[in-house]
């Protein structure tokens, strides 16, 4: 699919998904100008999005809750970071930690 039909595709589409069930069939019938091809497409994608969180979006929420379920420690990865030593604790912030990227070694973070 050309770079231009996905975005096509993806202006309706995000347009069509802010409206109720009777204005999206008008605006999809104006927006589309008769093409099938598109209309189908940003049907596909608006099916999709009312079913709900995905199978990706639901693995993404179990492992996040999973890392607040274990206590961090040094080493632990999150994301491309590492934590290195846990410097502080705070009365709105749990623990904030000195790390660094694993994308690159010259680069320390504090994370929060």
């Amino acid at each position: 699919m050309p770079d231009d039909n996905w975005d096509r595709i993806q202006e309706i589409f995000l347009e069509a998904a802010d409206l109720g069930p009777p204005e999206r069939a008008a605006f999809l019938e104006r927006a589309c100008h008769g093409d099938a091809f598109l209309q189908s497409e940003v049907d596909a994608l608006l099916r999709s999005d009312s079913r709900g969180p995905s199978a990706v979006d639901a693995a993404i929420e179990s492992e996040a809750l999973s890392l607040l379920d274990q206590p961090l420690r040094s080493g632990t990865r999150l994301g491309s970071y590492r934590l290195i030593e846990e410097i502080g604790r705070g009365e709105r912030v749990p623990s904030i930690w000195r790390s660094a990227t694993t994308i690159s070694s010259e680069s320390k973070w504090l994370l929060k």
